[in-house]
């Protein structure tokens, strides 16, 4: 196609969509949009995984976010004890909720890809390659150019609004309604800015990955599909006004009693994180019989969780306080034989300057009485 970029992002998306073109033997826009759907197809799997990863931080964050605050707090107050302490809690409580920190990273490989698409649709426009002027259809034939009627623009602006709305890729909304808000609505008015001069190739390349996004977030969103791919159950929203921070450091054990709200009280939850309980197969218990039974053992195992985190922290605790007092009895008996050696090196020294100031006054004395007898004589 006339372009060098060398090794990176760019160079295999230049790779992909090139043999795409020359093997499907369509137009551009068909290419641009075959490219954006293989590339969302093959990253397919990585998203679900980092979207079940998300449903579960959702259902434990009523439990770390108290956690998480007095860690922040514990850091900026210098108390590296307590940081230790708290930090070892909540990897503990993620650790048993199958909870993976890098699988956060994975849409990081999307927005990788959808750099070097851009900037090699960009290059692509700016030669132009042949073929890429006409190489349109409907309104934007010409793909070297921007939209005339600016629709793509403002419908890839319209579906990064519902994406955000439903939650993300991954379809699990974890952010406060503020934050939220401004993200719905700024984040689409940047783009439609940003987008609105760039060339009608770029734009259908982001229309169509957007539309793919939303598609996928819809999708990662229903009950069957998360069933049939054994994924967590998304949370239910909490109806019940959340705590102060003052209420929740003033009772610590209602941290524990969050466990009735509905986010973590489902039977598919524990079904999740926790062997099933055994149910004889000759019993014809009702679902209702069952609930009480799985909210049960529910309790049971999260208060076992805490117990064995402030056991835990206590031990390090004191560890940790042992070894400061150990080190501090090592130093001051450092200090005290360095200063009980410097006290016997000056009184030998003091010791030696009178034996040496003795020998100099007998020898003077002997000298002067030698003198006084030669005298006499």
């Amino acid at each position: 196609m006339g372009l060098d970029w060398g090794w990176g992002p760019t160079s295999v998306m230049e790779y992909a969509i090139e043999h795409l073109h020359v093997y499907m033997g369509g137009p551009w826009w068909l290419t641009i949009t075959a490219a954006a759907i293989l590339t969302r197809a093959a990253l397919f799997m990585p998203y679900v995984s980092a979207a079940d990863n998300a449903a579960r931080l959702a259902v434990v964050s009523p439990i770390t976010k108290p956690i998480m605050t007095k860690m922040v707090a514990a850091q900026k107050a210098g108390d590296q004890i307590a940081f230790l302490q708290y930090k070892q809690e909540q990897s503990l409580i993620h650790r048993r909720a199958g909870i993976k920190a890098w699988k956060a990273g994975i849409p990081l490989i999307q927005m990788v890809l959808g750099f070097g698409t851009f900037r090699l649709l960009n290059g692509m426009a700016k030669l132009p390659v042949p073929g890429l002027e006409t190489g349109g259809t409907l309104w934007f034939a010409n793909l070297a150019a921007p939209d005339p009627l600016y629709l793509l623009p403002m419908a890839t602006a319209a579906t990064l609004h519902w994406v955000l709305r439903k939650g993300g890729e991954s379809g699990v909304q974890m952010m406060n309604a503020k934050m939220l808000s401004i993200m719905k609505w700024g984040f689409p008015l940047l783009s439609l800015v940003f987008t609105s001069w760039l060339p009608a190739a770029v734009q259908l390349h982001f229309f169509a990955s957007g539309l793919l996004s939303l598609a996928q977030s819809t999708m990662l969103r229903q009950p069957a599909f998360r069933t049939a791919m054994s994924m967590t159950p998304l949370p239910k929203p909490s109806s019940a006004p959340s705590a102060t921070p003052a209420a929740a450091d003033a009772a610590p054990s209602s941290k524990i009693r969050m466990i009735k709200n509905p986010i973590l009280s489902q039977s598919e939850l524990h079904d999740r994180f926790q062997p099933a309980p055994t149910i004889a197969t000759g019993t014809n218990s009702a679902p209702g019989r069952r609930f009480p039974r799985v909210l049960k053992e529910t309790v049971t195992d999260i208060r076992s969780t805490v117990q064995e985190v402030v056991e835990a922290g206590r031990g390090l605790m004191g560890q940790t306080k042992q070894e400061v007092q150990d080190r501090l009895v090592k130093a001051e008996k450092r200090q005290r034989d360095m200063y009980e050696a410097k006290r016997q090196a000056a009184e030998l020294q003091a010791r030696v300057e009178q034996q040496q100031q003795r020998r100099e006054s007998r020898a003077l004395r002997k000298a002067a009485t030698a003198s006084r007898s030669l005298g006499q004589s």
